[in-house]
């Protein structure tokens, strides 16, 4: 049943997927902690990751901070990329530097766990 549960939250790729997986081991197993939520966002986190060529994401005890691919970083508007990092919070930083743009969110004061801002965020640049 765990290989079968691990696998169901590898295959995350989309909200609506997260939701089915939760709904079904909720239904088979009751509520879910938020522990295993936050590893269900991490599981997209992941795939959404490798789906857009991150080439680098740095971790610290204040902070998490992701390099966007150059190629990626050609093709996304400052602008748009500003506004949509600013609409889910001000905790986001942009830097532009040899030729890719650095993303860093700073965990302070976060009203939630950092991982549901990153997915927000890589869902905005997917879609962008």
């Amino acid at each position: 049943i765990k290989i079968e549960i691990h696998q169901k939250i590898n295959e995350i790729d989309s909200l609506e997927k997260l939701t089915a997986v939760k709904e079904e081991l909720e239904d088979r197993f009751g509520k879910i902690d938020k522990e295993l939520e936050i590893y269900m966002y991490e599981e997209w986190f992941t795939n959404l990751s490798k789906e857009l060529n991150l080439t680098k994401v740095n971790k610290t005890d204040r902070y998490v901070e992701i390099t966007l691919p150059e190629e990626l970083s050609n093709n996304i508007k400052g602008d748009k990329l500003l506004f949509e990092t600013m609409s889910i919070t001000n905790k986001f930083n942009i830097k532009y530097l040899h030729k890719n743009i650095i993303i860093t969110l700073f965990y302070k004061g976060l009203e939630q766990h950092y991982i549901y801002y990153l997915v927000k965020l890589l869902m905005a640049i997917k879609d962008n």
